[in-house]
């Protein structure tokens, strides 16, 4: 079948090589000058999201040119981590792999393969194998050829080396000159999270890797991943550039999710809408984020994410931002505050943050007092209050409009799992403007004046809303003690009020 009947990104979840292979030139040089160049090769870790290219980048630059890598005397495979069960298992597939490599490379160094099969045909115990394998590498060395081994999804060694042995085995094999080969992991941790998360003290094993981490595309790359439309007579307009670069952020995997659904809608009827490709993609989108969500929940990570880009700020610390933006999961934006990747995801951050009690005692009090401003709006406008309101109060429209669109587009993007009211999309010092608007009819509910309430919510949207970049903002604890007092003296209010109206 010809190309322009082929949809180009049909095989977007792959592993992807060669002349498909799109970007990541520094990290490339990186691996040349680190890995490949040098005759004392150094250990590389690739660490990235999910999906964000790891796999590929190391068999681009590392497997998939073997045969010219065998000329330059280097013995290059990939290992996938949970193939194996154990450190035992894995020592023997390292000299397995490298027999493999060799007589594919039609070595004739008749030894080492002598070496290698007598060691595999033994059934040997932990020690005496560590021994064997050094002593089998050694011989390598001695012949001239530099072993890199590629070992994938190296997270899985969270739980294959809990006990710690397999990480120290790793080091001596890669670090000691006498047999040392070259180890790349690839991740979606780095070396010291999974370290930690396996409860050994190995801290001495991320030391002898360089952390390689893989972000989004940028906008250049990611046009030249569209550009495998033009296969297909399919011209990427600067309309449908921003929208996939908007709704992704050059993630390249959700970038080919939607490239493909647009592609499909132009082999079938040359035409496409985005915002239908986009909802086509969705359920290729949701699943990619209910993974991240699930990494970042192992560690605190997500309410650390969800208080730097909504608040509460209750235990984020800059460096947990700096973490963050060295992921490429978040980055400053121009308002003053950080945004992550796509909007398309933060719009989903979002929806998952009401779900989450950053600050119960916070959370209970704006539920509260939303519940409360719709049930006084609606007792003075009727249903349509929304609408009444910025008529009434025009200086309100602005805010309305944004909490509007911001309805209208998680709607747009979540369906039935969006939220059908307005106030969900407020802040603290939104919803005191509304009371302040119609301070005659709050303020027999909330008592003293406005002065003594604007204080008080502007202390509240000190802690509520999004970390700024622009100032080095730390919250005090006798801020945090100080607005929790506020939250009380509002329930207790509000329940006083329930009670006289009951």
């Amino acid at each position: 079948m010809q190309d322009n009947f082929c949809n180009p990104f049909a095989n977007n979840g792959n592993i992807v090589y060669g002349d498909d292979f799109i970007g990541r030139q520094d990290q490339i040089r990186t691996i040349q000058q680190r890995v490949i160049n040098s005759s004392q090769a150094g250990c590389l870790a690739i660490v990235g999201a999910p999906r964000i290219g790891k796999s590929s980048l190391a068999y681009h630059a590392l497997i998939y040119p073997q045969k010219k890598l065998n000329e330059q005397r280097i013995l290059s495979f990939r290992i996938n981590l949970p193939d194996v069960k154990n450190h035992q298992e894995l020592f023997r597939e390292l000299v397995k792999q490298t027999l493999e490599t060799l007589d594919d490379a039609d070595s004739e160094d008749e030894s080492l393969f002598i070496k290698g099969k007598s060691l595999l045909e033994k059934n040997l115990q932990w020690l005496d194998l560590q021994f064997e394998v050094r002593r089998f590498f050694k011989t390598v060395k001695r012949s001239k050829w530099r072993v890199v081994a590629v070992i994938d999804e190296f997270d899985e060694a969270r739980h294959i080396f809990k006990d710690g042995v397999g990480f120290q085995a790793l080091r001596e094999l890669a670090y000691q000159p006498e047999w040392s080969i070259c180890l790349v992991t690839v991740s979606r941790r780095s070396l010291s999270e999974i370290a930690n998360q396996a409860d050994s003290d190995i801290s001495n094993l991320p030391g002898i890797f360089k952390d390689e981490t893989l972000r989004c595309f940028n906008q250049e790359e990611l046009r030249d991943l569209l550009n495998k439309l033009q296969k297909i007579g399919f011209d990427v307009t600067d309309e449908s550039f921003k929208f996939i670069w908007d709704n992704t952020g050059g993630h390249p995997h959700l970038a080919s999710a939607l490239a493909f659904e647009l592609a499909n809608s132009w082999l079938n009827s040359h035409q496409y809408n985005l915002e239908q490709t986009l909802q086509e993609s969705t359920s290729e989108f949701l699943k990619y984020y209910d993974n991240l969500i699930d990494i970042l929940k192992e560690d605190g990570s997500l309410d650390k994410l969800l208080q730097i880009l909504f608040g509460p700020l209750i235990t984020v610390t800059k460096f947990d931002v700096e973490k963050f933006m060295r992921y490429g999961l978040i980055e400053p934006n121009s308002d003053g505050y950080y945004k992550v990747f796509s909007s398309h995801f933060e719009d989903y951050l979002r929806l998952v943050g009401r779900s989450i009690d950053l600050w119960p005692l916070w959370r209970d009090t704006e539920k509260k007092l939303r519940l409360l401003i719709t049930q006084i709006m609606e007792n003075q406008y009727r249903e349509d209050w929304v609408s009444q309101l910025e008529k009434d109060h025009p200086k309100l429209k602005k805010m309305i409009d944004q909490c509007r669109l911001a309805q209208e587009k998680e709607k747009k993007s979540f369906g039935g799992r969006a939220s059908t009211n307005i106030l969900d999309f407020t802040y603290p010092m939104n919803l005191y403007d509304i009371i302040t608007a119609n301070w005659n009819l709050f303020e027999p509910i909330l008592k003293q004046d406005k002065k003594y309430w604007s204080d008080r919510f502007g202390l509240l949207a000190k802690l509520r809303n999004p970390m700024a970049h622009i100032r080095d903002e730390v919250i005090q604890e006798h801020e945090r003690q100080m607005a929790e007092g506020y939250c009380q003296e509002i329930l207790y209010n509000l329940e006083a009020y329930q009670k006289r109206e009951s």
